[in-house]
Formats: C-alpha cells, structure tokens, sequence
C-alpha cells in the first residue's frame, strides 16, 4: 500500500484506498499506541478496528504455505467444517415427508426418461397420457400416504405408479 505513494500508513497520513468495485474510497492506518495496537479503516464516517497482530499471523501463514491458501465453497462446505450448533428434534411426519420426498426423485427419473423417449419416438397417444397423468396423481396420493404413515395404503400406490411408468414403457416398445 505504501509504494502507491499515497499516505505512510498513520493516522496523519493514512493509506487512501478504493473498494474492488472502484466506486468507493476508504482509508486506512496502523494504530500501534492502541490496546490492543489495531489497523483502522475507515469508510465515511464508520471506523473499523482489526487486531494489528492478525495481519502479521497472516503474513507469517501466507509465507508458510507458498503465498497460497485455497479457500472457497468447497473447503468452507468439507464435512466437518459446518456442525449445527442446536440440533432440533425432527417430528415424525416431518421424517416421514422427508422420506416421501426422496422417494419422489428417484421416481422421476425413469418416468422422465420414458416421456422424452415417447415423445422422441413419436410414440405419445392419448395411452401415454392417460399413464402419465396417473403417475403423477398417484405420486401426489403416495407423498400424502407416505406422510401420513399409511404403510399397507402407501405400498398399493407406490406399485400402482409403477404400473404407470411399466403402460409407458409398453406404448412404447409396441
């Protein structure tokens, strides 16, 4: 900052600075008589205070490492770097809606296939779409089974949208 020529860094003359953006100016100073000694920036009228001895860990870090350090989404998201400080119990019906979820997204899959490969095919009729609209109202009454813990009921839907996906396939190997 100081081979810009702008400012030695004190508060008499401190280091004027622009945002990233460019849109922005700001200035900023080493504190050393504060307690603790602290690097100021100021934007406007609001003043900022950073520990001074952070800079240097992170000058002696930055030195360690090669000058590199990768951060992003992937190290901030690694397992075990986010734990959720106050776990909450989940309801049943919660798990169970959960649960009907998934379930849902795998079942999509070859229904969406079939679709496209029908309607590529030029195989879609009036059949297809009579099994394509049960599929989805019985994936509708399946969530609701599924949510509401219906075991024996949940069984019979989830087997009859098979059934629904198994008449799309037929209309179109046919």
């Amino acid at each position: 900052m100081a081979e810009t020529g702008e400012g030695d860094g004190t508060r008499e003359r401190p280091w004027k600075l622009k945002t990233p953006s460019l849109q922005a100016d700001f200035t900023a100073w080493r504190e050393e008589a504060a307690d603790p000694p602290a690097l100021v920036v100021q934007v406007g009228k609001t003043e900022l205070r950073y520990h001074l001895r952070c800079l240097d860990d992170l000058s002696a870090m930055l030195k360690g490492a090669g000058d590199w350090v990768p951060l992003g989404s992937a190290d901030e998201l690694a397992p075990g770097n986010y734990v959720d400080p106050a776990p909450r119990p989940v309801p049943l019906w919660g798990e169970r809606a959960h649960r009907a979820y998934l379930n849902a997204i795998e079942c999509f899959a070859p229904f969406a296939a079939l679709v496209i490969v029908a309607h590529l095919a030029g195989k879609a009729n009036g059949m297809t779409a009579i099994w394509a609209m049960s599929f989805f109202w019985l994936r509708v009454l399946h969530c609701v089974v599924y949510w509401f813990g219906v075991p024996f009921v949940r069984t019979v839907v989830f087997t009859l949208g098979y059934v629904a996906v198994a008449g799309i396939f037929w209309e179109v190997v046919k």
